[in-house]
This record gives C-alpha cells, structure tokens and sequence, in this order.
C-alpha cells in the first residue's frame, strides 16, 4: 500500500471508520509492516467503500518465525453481521497458510467483544490465558483473551 492509498484511508470522514482511522493513524508503523509483505498484510473488505480491515504479520524474531498474529479486526457497523468478519478472518488463515513454516496464528480479543471472540472460536481457535484489566480506559477495565490457531487443526469450514 503506498503513502498515497495510506493517506486516503485515512481521510475517510464516515464516523463508522472513526476506528478503521485509528488504526492506520500511525502512518509511518503501518507502510512499515507492509513492506514485509508477504509476512505482513492487511486485507480489506469492500462493498463499494472499505467495510472491514484484519491485519496478520509474521513474528520477526527466528525463535518465534513459526507464529503469525491477527490484528486490527475492524467491520463498519452497518455491515456486522453479514459475515463479513468470518471472510475477512477466512483470508487471513489462507495468508497465513501460504508462508512457508507458519504453525500457529495468534490473537488478543477483549471480554467487550463476546461476538468477536465466538468468530474466532467457530474458526477453531482457543484461549490459552488471560490478561485481567489489560486495558483501561475511564475507569473501565477489559480482560483480554489470548488465542491461538494451530494451522493443521483450522476449521473445515474455512478450507
């Protein structure tokens, strides 16, 4: 994705990518992480206009090269649902499964997104631990899920 595709999602003005702008907000991190490509992707979902956004990006480190982790999951409102999540979450797992040693898929949902946690749950991952009050945010404290894929065990309903 060049600077110029960078810079025009973020000037999306529509309050539903409110959080889509956040994420990309870092431009110089994110066309940093797309220069790895193919270890570092983001997938998009268009109905005419970006509806959704999932990054995965391989670990770096040679110890741990085995690992990809999913971030950014984001859909527009008006579209969940739909199933999109489930597509963009499908596309990710194929990626994955095309880098060459890549075992195991890694996420964080937090306890403030149930629906979000049972998508990944359909797709066959697990959690592995907890981290109570991972995030704070006026006062509100959210448990955060880690979860895991194994590869060879992804859903039958994603191949």
């Amino acid at each position: 994705m060049s600077k110029c595709a960078v810079g025009r999602l973020l000037r999306l003005r529509s309050r539903s990518l409110r959080r889509l702008r956040m994420i990309l907000r870092h431009r110089a991190a994110v066309c940093s992480l797309l220069r790895q490509a193919p270890e570092s992707v983001i997938i998009g979902a268009f109905f005419d206009d970006l509806v959704g956004t999932v990054g995965l990006y391989r670990d770096r480190h040679l110890k741990f090269w085995h690992k990809a982790h999913l971030w950014g999951m984001y859909v527009v409102p008006s579209y969940r649902g739909r199933g999109v999540a489930a597509e963009l979450l499908d596309a990710a797992l194929r990626h994955a499964h095309t880098l060459a040693g890549v075992a195991w898929v890694h996420l964080s949902v937090t306890s403030a997104a149930p629906v979000a946690r049972r998508i990944y749950e359909r797709a066959g991952f697990h959690v592995w631990g907890t981290e109570p009050e991972a995030l704070c945010h006026d006062g509100q404290t959210v448990v955060d899920y880690h979860m895991a894929l194994h590869l060879s065990k992804k859903s039958s309903a994603l191949r």
